[in-house]
């Protein structure tokens, strides 16, 4: 069945349920097929661009755009925005100065990740401090540290 105000073509196909979002009548179907067709021009318009910048350039336009070419940089972007969200929020942007604070767990959440990371430091210092220790003790019984140095002695006298 189509639509009372549909036109030719429109089968009232709406998966997403857009047209519900602009009003679900004649100039809120209207209003989203000009909104399509004016972001399709410009879709063609910005297309149209990279090939003449290609044309010109004799370089491509997209060859070292992160989101072109599988590297490490825009998930680490996503990772850090996402908890940058999970810390912190921003207040209203209608209101002058614009206010950045805690989310109401965020403070919490921050200062368990300090004491996560000094936890951490505190562990691999104590382990390197024992490393050393043992290394030290190895060097009492078999002179291990002035073994390099012997070993280049050697080979540049022969």
């Amino acid at each position: 069945a189509v639509w009372k105000y549909g036109v030719p073509g429109d089968y009232n196909f709406d998966p997403l349920n857009l047209y519900s979002s602009c009003g679900d009548d004649f100039k809120g179907r209207k209003g989203l097929r000009d909104v399509e067709l004016s972001h399709g021009r410009v879709a063609m318009l910005g297309i149209t661009y990279f090939a003449g910048w290609e044309a010109l350039t004799h370089h491509p336009i997209v060859e070292n755009n992160m989101l072109f070419h599988p590297n490490a940089l825009l998930p680490a972007l996503v990772l850090g925005a996402t908890a940058w969200q999970q810390i912190y929020e921003v207040g209203p942007l209608n209101e002058y100065p614009i206010e950045i604070k805690y989310t109401n767990e965020g403070e919490m959440k921050l200062n368990r990740v300090k004491n996560g990371i000094a936890g951490t430091m505190a562990k691999v210092s104590a382990s390197g401090a024992e490393n050393k220790a043992k290394l030290d003790e190895l060097d009492d019984k078999f002179d291990i540290y002035a073994a390099p140095g012997k070993f280049a002695k050697s080979v540049r006298s022969t």
